[in-house]
């Protein structure tokens, strides 16, 4: 029987190859100790040996995920478990809140790499329907996922449209693995880390500090020749929280005039900027995560194989946030050159409740036929859907006093302030009705997808001459459709529908006043009439449609020896995209859209060589060129106004997909019978037409916002180095860690420059959007008795930039952090298994940076800590 197996744009992440240096069974699952010993592989070990048995099969640079036996990964979440790998970092959502997770590989945008679900693109209306093309990880359950593998390097076969790299989701297979099945019953404890009043919480929100999950996992093999298989998952998790987010936003700088200095600040005084607002912003949140996937499997043949599958997995999420702005702070009088008092020019408290709805679900329909013993076709199709739903009801009253006054420091990086006549701040009587609106979301983005592919003599294990060629078909289509209903009529004060909590906020040391929204709508709200002009060019402004139409072919070619791989292809890229974009009349929207066609083709040429220098020692090099496509709402969105964040965003229909030409070198060791592997990564990426998000500050009506447009930046440029070291069962040391004791550590360092246009001035950077500096990652992990394991794992990310302004003194710079986990897993039986988990022990906050010196916010995170009782078989 042939070691063959068609090793496509799907398959290509399921690698059960042979290797090139075939791994023996005790390699891969059972080694001895020193004393002869049989070592039971699980847990993280288990996990670390299919990472490195993958690495080694693979035909480029390819670093991955597995679950162990009870369907672990490292951490609770897909999303979190990515971000363990070298080069691999998270993003989170600047102002929506909703609990979503990115992945950023090698310091480059999540919008500019791709992800499959079993090899379909996999695209996500998460974040307000934006329109970007990041996708929500932490909306995929850890138990689906056998393997998630990221592609650093790319062949022919790979999707076009990564820079960063690709990452592929691979469900469980009946026919290639092994029967089994778990149920885990978990129970986490989240101690709050703030303290939030939780009277205006709003939706299925229950007070309390814990919360739980049930999932499991079932796969089977059957019929009379085992030409049967099912495999079928299931989640479901419940869970409360609160959190508070202090923001001290904007800065102006002044001359000695008392005026605001020039942008390159050329006249500043040298006084410290002083913000123009501070508000805290307190949230009750409650989250719930369900849903399952299905699939099918028949082996019609020896040489045939077909397969279905269905997923549907959802989030629902109620978030009521409380927020109150002390705005317009101006006059600063210094008391010293970075403490001032300021006038308070305004107070308004707010509130909103948004109930998020995230959905997706998707089938996926494959075969493949074995030709000959190294010949094969596979085919396959997807359907996809991402569905995001947003209900916003939001209410908000003012106050103007005339006297009010906070003295600011700005001595330290994170800001001080002390308001001088906290009383009359919080005086319900002083408060008058200000506005009152309520929005909802509709985004849908739908994809179909077929793909063909056929491959001779073309697969890790091949000898001599091989080719692949594959044709690739892929429609999506995005819509947003927004409805927003401005209310007029507001008067009176905020008498009993306002009120003052006794808590103080975390980082906000004084009360505040509360919008009791459910009183609001009761008492007030229907006698308050529709602003049906503003509510219509509101609610125009925000739609758009983009569909994108990509038709891809490729060709491959391979020569192997025992010792030497090389593979060189091309690929060719098509693409067609229609936007639609709602026009502007004079000051208003009035559902006229602007139609913008355009195509753009692309040959996209790929080398891969690998080296085997000796048994062990393993070298790899990588030329490829890449496309970073445009957002959809890059090119499809109208200018949208957030009074609430103060930003206004718009998109551009000229932009050009970046290209990059990417190179990579690395050099890899494997030792201690597959226990072990040490490896060293080089890259560098040329990027033409990068696009980024250049942010200005513009004033309309008095009011600061800061302005966002997509350009094609001039050039940039990332390179890079990433080092890591895994050894499951360290031989070398005594008794009692022999063989017991294991380490992982990756470690990667990342420079970058880009150059854009802003206004008659080039401007020069050494930073990507979202691209840090460094990130580190570190674990241990000991065999205790029986199965069990202790494992320590600890993360680091360096700061990384969130926006691009036109100097680098206004960027918002998301705050160097880390996190240490720790976790242990006992035996009961060999069928009963009982884990404690321990997250964010040190209890580090997320907080973003106004520059590079200045904290603009900070948002708090809890630790978190789980019980997980698990039946398995």
């Amino acid at each position: 029987m042939s070691h063959y197996r068609p090793l496509s744009f799907v398959s290509l992440a399921a690698i059960t190859l042979a290797t090139a240096a075939p791994v023996s069974a005790q390699e891969v699952g059972q080694p001895s100790g020193a004393d002869g010993e049989e070592i039971v592989v699980t847990g993280t070990a288990l996990r670390n040996q299919e990472a490195i048995a993958s690495r080694r099969q693979a035909l480029g640079i390819v670093d991955s995920i597995s679950q162990d036996d009870t369907g672990d990964l490292a951490d609770e979440t897909l999303a979190e478990a990515l971000v363990r790998l070298p080069g691999v970092n998270d993003m989170q959502t600047l102002y929506g809140e909703q609990t979503a997770k990115y992945m950023s590989i090698r310091g480059i945008s999540p919008d500019l790499n791709f992800v499959s679900f079993d090899g379909i693109g996999m695209f996500s209306a998460s974040n307000d329907g934006a329109g970007s093309r990041r996708v929500d990880l932490a909306l995929i359950p850890t138990q689906v996922a056998q393997t998630t593998q990221v592609f650093k390097t790319f062949t022919a076969d790979l999707d076009g449209g990564a820079i960063g790299g690709s990452t592929n989701i691979i469900p469980y297979s009946a026919l290639d693995g092994r029967d089994q099945w778990y149920v885990d019953a978990r129970l986490g404890y989240r101690p709050s880390s703030t303290d939030v009043s939780t009277r205006n919480a709003y939706g299925d929100y229950v007070d309390t500090k814990f919360n739980g999950s049930l999932r499991g996992l079932y796969v089977k093999r059957f019929g009379a020749e085992g030409q049967f298989g099912v495999v079928a998952s299931a989640v479901y998790t419940q869970e409360s929280w609160t959190a508070s987010k202090p923001n001290i936003n904007a800065r102006t700088y002044l001359t000695a005039a008392g005026r605001t200095a020039k942008a390159d600040l050329s006249d500043w005084d040298g006084n410290a900027a002083m913000p123009n607002r501070i508000r805290t912003l307190n949230y009750t949140k409650f989250r719930k995560l369900y849903g399952g996937y299905l699939g099918l499997e028949y082996r019609a043949a020896p040489n045939l194989t077909l397969s279905a599958s269905v997923f549907d997995y959802k989030q629902d999420e109620d978030q009521t946030l409380n927020d109150y702005r002390v705005d317009s702070i101006a006059s600063p009088t210094y008391l010293s050159p970075t403490v001032a008092r300021m006038k308070i020019g305004v107070i308004r408290p707010f509130v909103n409740y948004d109930r998020f709805e995230t959905e997706f679900r998707g089938s996926i329909v494959k075969g493949r036929w074995d030709v000959g013993p190294v010949t094969a076709i596979e085919v396959r199709g997807g359907y996809g859907r991402s569905k995001f739903r947003n209900t916003d009801l939001g209410a908000a009253y003012t106050y103007s006093p005339r006297n009010d006054t906070v003295v600011v420091d700005m001595t330290d990086p994170t800001p001080k302030f002390t308001f001088e006549n906290p009383a009359d701040m919080t005086n319900l009587a002083n408060f008058t009705a200000y506005s009152a609106a309520d929005s909802y979301n509709k985004s849908d983005f739908e994809s179909w997808e077929g793909r063909a592919d056929f491959r001779h003599n073309y697969a890790a294990d091949s000898l001599g001459l091989g080719f692949a060629a594959g044709f690739d078909a892929r429609n999506v289509d995005a819509l947003r459709d927004m409805t927003t209903i401005n209310y007029s009529g507001l008067k009176g004060g905020i008498g009993d529908v306002g009120f003052v909590p006794e808590e103080t906020s975390f980082g906000f040391p004084y009360q505040t006043v509360y919008v009791d929204l459910a009183r609001f709508n009761a008492a007030v709200k229907p006698s308050l009439t529709v602003n049906a002009a503003s509510s219509a060019s509101a609610s125009y402004a925000s739609d758009y449609r983009y569909r994108e139409t990509i038709l891809a072919a490729y060709a491959s070619a391979m020569f192997a020896t025992e010792r030497t791989r090389v593979i060189a292809g091309v690929r060719l890229d098509d693409v067609d995209y229609r936007a639609h974009v709602p026009q502007r009349v004079g000051s208003v929207y009035d559902g006229t859209n602007q139609v913008y066609d355009g195509d753009y083709r692309y040959l996209l040429p790929s080398v891969n060589l690998t080296h085997d220098l000796n048994e062990g020692l393993r070298l790899r090099a990588a030329y490829s060129r890449s496309l970073g496509r445009p957002a959809f709402s890059d090119i499809a969105q109208a200018e949208l106004v957030n009074n609430e964040s103060l930003t206004i965003s718009k998109g551009n229909p000229e932009l050009k997909p970046r290209q990059s030409d990417n190179v990579d070198l690395a050099v890899e060791q494997y030792f201690n019978q597959g226990n072990g592997l040490v490896s060293v990564s080089g890259f560098y990426k040329k990027i033409q037409d990068e696009i980024f998000e250049l942010q200005v500050q513009e004033t309309r009506n008095g009011v600061v916002y800061d302005v966002t447009t997509p350009l094609n930046a001039t050039s940039a440029s990332l390179k890079g180095i990433e080092f890591q070291i895994v050894d499951n069962a360290i031989a070398w040391l005594p008794d009692p860690f022999r063989d017991k004791l294991g380490v992982s550590f990756n470690v990667a360092r990342m420079w970058a420059h880009m150059s854009y246009i802003s206004g008659e001035d080039t401007i020069e950077r050494d930073n990507l959007l979202y691209q840090p500096d460094w990130v580190i990652n570190a674990s241990v992990f000991y065999r205790i008795f029986g199965e069990g394991e202790v494992r320590l794992a600890y993360r680091w990310a360096d700061r990384n930039l969130n926006t691009v302004n036109a100097q680098p003194y206004a960027d918002y710079v998301l705050k160097a952090r880390s996190q240490l986990d720790a976790s242990v897993r006992l035996p009961i039986t060999p069928n009963l298994i009982v884990k404690l988990e321990g997250n964010n022990l040190l209890g580090d906050d997320y907080a973003m940076m106004h520059g590079y010196y200045s904290e603009r916010y900070t948002l708090s995170q809890d630790r978190r800590f789980f019980l997980d009782i698990v039946f398995k078989h």
